[in-house]
């Protein structure tokens, strides 16, 4: 019995070593308000976890959208609502960060929130993913929002 648990615990443990990601997000800010865009908006880091240099994309999925909103995003440069994923990869360095994201939420007169899957992979193994899901609410931005909305994931 003590051979299967220990034999189960290092497959999970291997398992875990190699299955781990290549990339990681953080310093997510997520529902304040761009003056520049118009619009609710959320931000985050994509740190390269590995000592190689590597080409990340990244795709939007809106799960919950009110009728009349509409979601973009920018990776480098921004796309219109009809791109849902980045035409052009970009290159972390290794062990660097990019903080070329920004995703965005216009509700343009609906009411109600919308939550848009955001998905980071590496243009050369789609499976080597993270992905995180913001909510953006026009009903709890406020002028202080921006500091109480950081995360980490």
């Amino acid at each position: 019995m003590n051979k299967k648990i220990l034999f189960t615990f290092s497959m999970l443990l291997w398992a875990g070593l190699v299955l781990a990601q290549s990339l990681q997000i953080e310093n997510v800010v997520v529902n304040y308000y761009d003056p520049l865009q118009d619009a609710l908006a959320v931000k985050g880091n994509i740190r390269n976890n590995t000592g190689q240099s590597l080409n990340v994309l990244v795709k939007s999925e809106a799960l919950e959208v009110p009728v009349g909103g509409e979601v973009y995003f920018c990776w480098a440069q921004c796309y219109s609502p009809s791109v849902l994923v980045a035409p052009v990869a970009l290159t972390v360095e290794p062990n660097g960060i990019l903080n070329q994201f920004h995703g965005y939420y216009k509700n343009n007169g609906a009411e109600g929130e919308a939550r848009v899957r955001y998905t980071f992979y590496l243009e050369n193994n789609p499976n080597d993913s993270l992905e995180f899901v913001a909510t953006f609410d026009p009903a709890t931005v406020g002028i202080n929002d921006i500091a109480s909305r950081q995360i980490s994931i």
